[in-house]
């Protein structure tokens, strides 16, 4: 039986990176072992980013009340997919996978393994403080100020991490985690893929720098955190 590999990429997990690279080495055959499909209306430029090739089937399966139209919204995005794949190993990504409740994640692991295929999981996790910097830094890009983590209110959003493990958690086995803290996430990424193997091609990385005062006030946070490292 083929699997079908779902990367559930946490916000701030390096998501858009790996999502970039899958997109960048299938448009080139650069994959070996498991498939990255590319939608259909995707022109691949390699100046670009590019969210995951899953994004369509999280956003749809995520607006749909019932049953059915959940099957219809994996009729539509999906099932292409497992065409094209022609019973190759697939690798689909979206960060939107972190949104599903359990509910429609039974009904996606049901879909897929209905078509005859295997389901494993592959989630990207991070220091919750390496997180909180990240964020941090998003924050003061998008809003062109800097601005104190404890204005923000970044708690609700550093809780994601658990609520996705908790939605995620009954599928137990079938879950494989990736550290982001190792130096190279795509060679960690793929070893949970077994006899896959990669080419990597250039990507730009963009990094910005903080003052000594900003960091000061994420360092503030960092013993709230000081118990969840074993989870993150």
């Amino acid at each position: 039986m083929k699997t079908i590999y779902l990367h559930v990429g946490l916000g701030k997990t390096a998501t858009t990176f790996l999502q970039t690279q899958l997109a960048y080495m299938s448009s080139m055959r650069k994959i070996i072992g498991v498939k990255y499909p590319i939608p259909k209306n995707w022109k691949i430029n390699y100046d670009n980013h590019y969210h995951g090739n899953g994004h369509d089937i999280a956003i749809s399966l995520n607006q749909s009340k019932t049953v059915n139209k959940q099957i219809d919204a994996l009729d539509l995005y999906l099932l292409p997919f497992i065409k094209r794949g022609k019973g190759q190993n697939l690798l689909i990504s979206s960060e939107d996978f972190g949104t599903l409740e359990e509910d429609k994640i039974q009904v996606l692991s049901n879909y897929i393994k209905d078509h005859d295929y295997k389901l494993t999981v592959i989630i990207t996790v991070r220091q919750l403080i390496k997180f909180a910097y990240s964020f941090y830094m998003q924050m003061v890009a998008s809003n062109g100020e800097s601005r104190t983590l404890e204005k923000l209110k970044p708690f609700e959003y550093m809780s994601q991490p658990l609520t996705v493990l908790n939605n995620w958690s009954f599928l137990k086995k079938d879950i494989r985690f990736v550290s982001t803290q190792n130096t190279d996430i795509l060679k960690s990424f793929f070893m949970e893929i077994p006899k896959s193997s990669f080419e990597s091609v250039g990507t730009k990385i963009i990094n910005r720098s903080i003052s000594n005062g900003e960091y000061e006030s994420l360092l503030k946070i960092n013993t709230y955190f000081e118990n969840d490292k074993k989870i993150c």
